[in-house]
């Protein structure tokens, strides 16, 4: 009998992955199609670009099925098995052609990093495999909060009414005769495996968050690989993209145990104590969803989807870094590098259409990462500079430069690529849009951003609460590079300083009594914080030459900042008001 019951634990799983594998075999193959296209375009990844793929192709082959689906009835095959085998055919083709200049390059590859391929292969195989026997768990999709979801019946209904529509633009679930008036695209790409597996679209909503984790999971480690050369970042990038939260649960099982220690707690069991959505609104009167937490909540919502493409985003940056830091000079990169370049555009265009907002924040790390490869000095083979440090002024053109390209990346993605969205997109954020038609357009209540009232600013426990696992890694480590830097120049100079790095604590007291101040003037101690952290860094890169991963880590700082300082000054004037005025700012 036990041998029994084993072999009916083993069969349930086993009917699982075989009743999903049409939908994995078919997310392998949009990888593998697009694997050679992305393969010649990311030399300068350890991996060439083989994380990537992962989520590239994806983002590539749902692109042009949905171009497809947009051709006017009777000439082409609309949004159909036929359609998007079309469209992972176009981006094969696209594959072929790469290869005919760096097949022997390819093979070598495959020859001598298969270990590092199979690993790939591994983390993502089980991290599908973990969420699918997850999400069998609890299938349902639901609206109802206690039984483990929120919007998915919403979800569901986008989902559904992309599948129903075999031309595009998409047509309205909820209302009949209208086209579909929603940031769509990451349900686009669930739509299209779909398609092309046969799988019904209640199956497909669960194999797709598999496939969400899985995405995460291997294009995080990609990225921590990839900026280290080291597998145990890798799997410590994971870590903290795919499986950190905020501190919330920790505080909460610190005081369940504590109760029960004291004796003060119910005799139930210790788990039916934890309050699972209390995380997710660490900061009163907010969202703060973290991935793991949408992971568990299980609604396929936008910016879940969005995360594949952003974390694709985030890789393909990294390249573009690293490929304008070889070339010296930014002009120079844009002329023998614009295929990179309509890479980011598809990236940035995708994201607007999947999760809007989510655009404005890869082009402000595409600033960052832009600006600081162009600014950092090259080194020959002897240590000499061929070029004199950049001066501020100098360095001040580089940024309107920097952000003149990356504007135009967003305009040729959002306007051009993505064309089609924009044209039959009707934002209900009226005011956005409007303002400026209105007289006097000046007036308080015509401007979609606002001042968030003081009772509703962040306490700094909230913050710390929310931020301190994610953020704790990247301040100890700019610290630390920042006081061995000045270590190893003062060493260099001749003179060792009585306190390691004294200039570095003389200047954190000056900014500290800043934060007093406009603590005082902004009635909000995270605000002031904020905003001279990141004052305080473009300053140390306008004046200084850190070496270039100082300066990267120090600028996507920066944008980090920068972000949370609006937020807390800041919100957008949609239709939420009082103590929840800057919910979705937040969020």
């Amino acid at each position: 009998m036990p041998m029994l019951e084993f072999a009916h634990a083993l069969a349930w799983p086993a009917e699982l992955f075989v009743a999903v594998w049409p939908w994995y075999m078919w997310l392998q193959v949009l990888g593998f199609a697009a694997l050679p296209f992305v393969f010649t375009r990311c030399g300068r990844l350890s991996d060439r670009g083989y994380g990537l793929a992962k989520g590239f192709g994806l983002v590539m082959t749902a692109f042009f099925a949905w171009l497809i689906a947009f051709l006017p009835p009777g000439t082409g095959p609309g949004f159909t098995f036929e359609g998007v085998a079309a469209a992972t055919l176009i981006v094969g083709l696209l594959s072929v052609v790469s290869l005919l200049s760096s097949l022997g390059a390819f093979i070598d590859f495959i020859r001598m990093r298969w270990r590092l391929i199979l690993l790939h292969e591994a983390v993502m195989l089980a991290a599908f495999c973990t969420m699918l026997l997850f999400r069998a768990q609890i299938p349902q999709i639901t609206h109802v909060i206690s039984d483990s979801a929120a919007e998915k019946f919403t979800d569901f209904g986008v989902l559904n009414g992309l599948l129903q529509s075999t031309t595009f633009p998409p047509s309205d679930p909820w209302v009949s005769g209208f086209t579909m008036n929603y940031y769509y695209f990451g349900h686009f790409m669930w739509a299209c495996i779909i398609k092309l597996s046969g799988i019904v679209p209640e199956v497909g909503f669960n194999a797709a968050l598999a496939t969400i984790f899985a995405l995460v999971c291997v294009q995080s480690f990609s990225l921590g690989f990839n900026a280290t050369s080291r597998l145990g970042y890798g799997f410590l990038a994971m870590f903290l993209v795919a499986l950190a939260s905020n501190i919330d649960g920790a505080l909460q099982l610190v005081a369940i145990v504590s109760e029960r220690v004291s004796g003060t707690a119910a005799r139930a069991p210790w788990f039916l104590g934890y309050d699972f959505w209390r995380s997710s609104r660490a900061v009163e009167n907010t969202i703060t969803e973290f991935p793991a937490f949408s992971f568990v909540l299980g609604d396929l919502h936008a910016h879940l989807s969005a995360l594949v493409i952003f974390l694709a985003g985030l890789l393909l940056a990294l390249q573009i870094g690293r490929s304008i830091s070889a070339e010296g000079y930014l002009l120079r990169y844009e002329l023998r590098n614009v295929d990179e370049l309509f890479c980011a555009a598809l990236i940035t265009g995708a994201l607007f259409a999947a999760n809007s907002w989510d655009a404005i924040t890869y082009s402000a790390v595409l600033v960052v990462v832009i600006w600081t490869a162009q600014s950092a000095r090259k080194r020959d083979p002897s240590g000499r500079d061929p070029r004199p440090p950049a001066a501020p002024g100098a360095k001040v053109l580089l940024a309107i430069e920097t952000l003149m390209l990356v504007a135009i990346i967003g305009m040729v993605g959002v306007f051009g690529l993505f064309y089609q969205f924009v044209n039959n997109f009707r934002s209900p954020f009226s005011t956005a849009i409007t303002w400026m038609s209105r007289w006097p357009f000046l007036t308080v209540e015509n401007w979609p951003i606002r001042v968030v009232q003081s009772a509703n600013h962040t306490s700094p426990l909230e913050f710390l609460s929310h931020w301190a696992i994610i953020g704790a890694a990247p301040v100890a480590l700019l610290v630390w590079l920042v006081l061995r830097l000045g270590r190893q120049r003062a060493v260099r100079a001749g003179r060792i300083a009585k306190v390691p790095g004294e200039k570095f604590w003389a200047l954190l007291l000056f900014a500290a009594a800043c934060v007093v101040v406009l603590a005082i003037v902004l009635q909000g101690w995270i605000a002031a914080a904020c905003l001279v952290a990141a004052v305080s860094i473009l300053l140390v890169l306008a004046t200084t030459e850190p070496p270039p991963a100082i300066r990267l880590l120090a600028g996507l700082m920066t944008v980090f900042f920068g972000l949370s300082f609006f937020c807390e000054v800041f919100y957008f004037n949609d239709i939420f008001s009082g103590a929840i005025e800057r919910i979705n700012t937040v969020f």
